[in-house]
């Protein structure tokens, strides 16, 4: 057996003999460390700076239905015009895009609508990008096979027909991953062969590689940590680039979880535009689409917050625990499902801040039946609120008496008015004439109300 002088000496005379590493794909191979300090490296190339990088593996993952597709589409037709995308600066490049999945009339409808929304050439994307439909045919490029009792990954006959129609290009996309890969996800060795087979293409042709791939089940229904891909780590691992499809509680994001030799860049908030084409959003229209998502989570959660303390329910301010303002208001179907998750539960909380902030809803101290002192919410005093409910018709919706005071006040007394805060105290009914159930009512309660009937009968 060679001890390891040997071993390296045979590789220092085969280097040295032929000039090139040994055939042995084990080999270790000596690096020349010889002018690293005075002799510049390369820089690193992209087609996109710095997501998608030439000569290497680009993933992009996301769940079904996310828009991965349009927007591997979206790019190919960018690189092809060489408009940047985003913040992302592009070449202009030549480029492919191997369906495995969509049918040429899917493909060719989306990419019209690329072109138009995004006021991209049609003369450039036609001569740019050459599109190829795979999706009728067997699309797998590598498949799993049984050698002297050991599974091996080979590249199949597709590999070698996605090698010919791709010479030349400076950026291949290929649609989709489950498609293409025909072996076992989880099963490390295999995944990493693979990702080689793809970027010794991409290095073949000095050119970036987009592979879309689906999302984990987990992560499609949690929003993502981290682990944005389906199948084993070293899908994440083998590739030097990659982008991801996820949502927050404010909408989708294009998520840059892996770059080459630089930061990571901020994600970027896209949104599919009415073309159906999925689009990055600009900072002022980031925000206003927060705002205005923000708002209505305040608007939706004031309105259960009114049927809960119109209940009697006690609302807390507690910030943990099993009975937070949360808890109490996922049992209300008139809370949408959308807020009963975890994400739900932070646009929540964030909506609670904002309706305090607002001055729709303040937080009083009580005492509990163990007499230990406690927090929760009530509603502010008529006219303080910053919030206007609205109606499914758009009508203003507001109640000039907080639904908690009414505890005693019949059914026709407690529901919310859909008056204008100007025209409520002209309300008639029981809420205006009924005084049986005013005689145990708040003090405050029957001072407001004296006040609405004062204006109403014209007294100064």
């Amino acid at each position: 057996m060679h001890d390891t002088d040997e071993i390296l000496a045979e590789v220092d005379r085969e280097i040295e003999t032929t000039g090139v590493a040994p055939p042995d794909a084990n080999a270790l191979v000596p690096v020349d460390l010889h002018g690293v300090m005075t002799n510049a490296e390369p820089p690193v190339r992209y087609v996109f700076d710095p997501i998608i990088p030439r000569g290497e593996v680009t993933l992009l993952s996301g769940h079904g239905g996310a828009g991965k597709s349009i927007l591997a589409l979206t790019l190919a037709a960018h690189a092809a015009c060489g408009r940047r995308w985003g913040p992302f600066e592009a070449v202009q490049a030549s480029a492919v895009y191997v369906s495995l999945e969509d049918p040429a009339r899917r493909v060719r409808s989306r990419l019209r609508r690329i072109i138009e929304s995004c006021d991209l050439s049609a003369d450039d994307v036609i001569a740019g990008l050459r599109v190829f439909d795979g999706s009728a045919a067997d699309g797998v490029l590598a498949f799993e096979q049984m050698d002297n009792g050991v599974r091996r990954l080979l590249p199949s006959t597709g590999m070698g027909r996605v090698a010919a129609v791709a010479q030349h290009a400076d950026l291949i996309v290929i649609d989709n991953a489950s498609d293409a890969y025909g072996g076992n996800e989880n099963e490390r060795r295999q995944v990493r062969a693979f990702i080689r087979m793809l970027a010794a293409l991409a290095r073949e042709n000095d050119a970036g590689l987009l592979l879309a791939a689906h999302i984990d089940k987990a992560s499609a229904k949690y929003g993502g940590a981290g682990n944005n891909y389906s199948g084993s780590t070293a899908w994440h691992n083998s590739v030097r680039s990659r982008l991801a499809l996820v949502s927050d509680e404010s909408g989708m994001l294009l998520a840059i979880e892996k770059v080459q030799d630089t930061m990571l860049p901020e994600p970027v908030r896209v949104a599919f535009n009415d073309w159906g084409v999925l689009v990055p959003q600009s900072g002022r229209a980031s925000q206003a689409v927060a705002d205005t998502l923000a708002h209505d989570d305040a608007s939706a959660v004031l309105v259960v917050i009114r049927l809960a303390l119109a209940d009697g329910q006690t609302v807390s301010a507690a910030k943990s625990g099993s009975a937070t303002a949360w808890h109490t208001l996922c049992e209300y179907p008139e809370l949408a499902g959308e807020y009963k998750t975890a994400a739900g539960r932070k646009r929540v909380n964030a909506a609670l801040l904002r309706l305090m902030r607002d001055g729709a809803i303040v937080k009083t101290e009580y005492r509990n039946d163990n007499r230990k002192l406690k927090t929760r919410y009530e509603l502010a005093q008529f006219g303080q609120t910053g919030i206007t409910e609205r109606t499914s018709t758009g009508a203003p919706l507001q109640s000039p008496i907080p639904p908690s005071a009414l505890a005693h006040a019949p059914d026709g007394a407690r529901q919310c008015s859909t008056t204008t805060p100007e025209q409520d105290w002209r309300t008639t009914g029981a809420l205006a004439h009924n005084d049986d159930w005013l005689a145990n009512a708040d003090p405050e309660v029957k001072a407001t109300l004296g006040a609405f009937r004062a204006k109403a009968e014209g007294e100064p």
